[in-house]
């Protein structure tokens, strides 16, 4: 009885991971997404430079930190989850390819699992892109204009904090992306799918806009 329990367990462990090698090769194949890494790349870069323009102090450590781990920086990130979430699998209930697949004998809830684990590992990518993009940028800048050495102004728990803010973008993800499917797979459409995960994303924005003004008004 054991063994035939640990072979179902295996063999929905291997099916959930093929369909997960199948999600991801999928959404990278979308030009979009393509096109949203790239985005990610370049658009530190270009932020870099146009701060370091205007204020080389801003630009460089230790400054630039509280512009690179501020919170607005991941929900920025936790934003582009959304429409992540959206393109891989709005398309397959718009063109009603999910009704085709789950006839094939695919488990449904193992199908929108593997969509889960396709967005969070196609964001936390996308995050990793962005910090690592924005590390180096602000690490050219630094050594290039400023006199202080690099460690001693960046601190030398900067890899941690860089970890520890991907580590954040992934668990933020994970909350974005089970709403966002959650709501698409309920109202059988994107659009509802979308229209979740920006709502969450803009009552979470105020709440804690809200919760962060309180504290500031009792430290007064």
């Amino acid at each position: 009885m054991d063994r035939k329990r640990t072979v179902r367990v295996m063999d929905t462990f291997a099916t959930l991971a093929r369909l997960t090698r199948i999600e991801i090769l999928k959404f990278w194949h979308k030009s979009v997404a393509r096109a949203v890494l790239g985005l990610m790349f370049i658009g530190p870069i270009i932020g870099e430079a146009i701060l370091a323009s205007f204020s080389i102090r801003d630009a460089t450590f230790p400054q630039i930190t509280q512009f690179m781990f501020s919170s607005d920086m991941l929900m920025m990130i936790a934003l582009m989850t959304v429409v992540i979430s959206v393109m891989a699998l709005g398309n397959d209930y718009e063109l009603g390819t999910v009704n085709t697949i789950l006839s094939r004998g695919v488990n449904r809830y193992q199908f929108i699992l593997s969509k889960i684990i396709a967005s969070i590992s196609a964001a936390i990518v996308n995050g990793l892109v962005f910090m690592t993009s924005a590390f180096l940028s602000t690490f050219v800048v630094h050594v290039t204009s400023s006199s202080v050495p690099f460690f001693e102004a960046a601190g030398g728990d900067i890899l941690w904090r860089l970890l520890g803010a991907i580590a954040v973008i992934g668990l933020i993800n994970f909350v974005l992306s089970g709403i966002v499917m959650l709501a698409l797979v309920l109202g059988r459409s994107s659009w509802v799918g979308m229209l979740a995960g920006l709502g969450y994303f803009f009552g979470d924005f105020i709440v804690g806009g809200l919760g962060s003004r309180v504290s500031c008004d009792k430290h007064k």
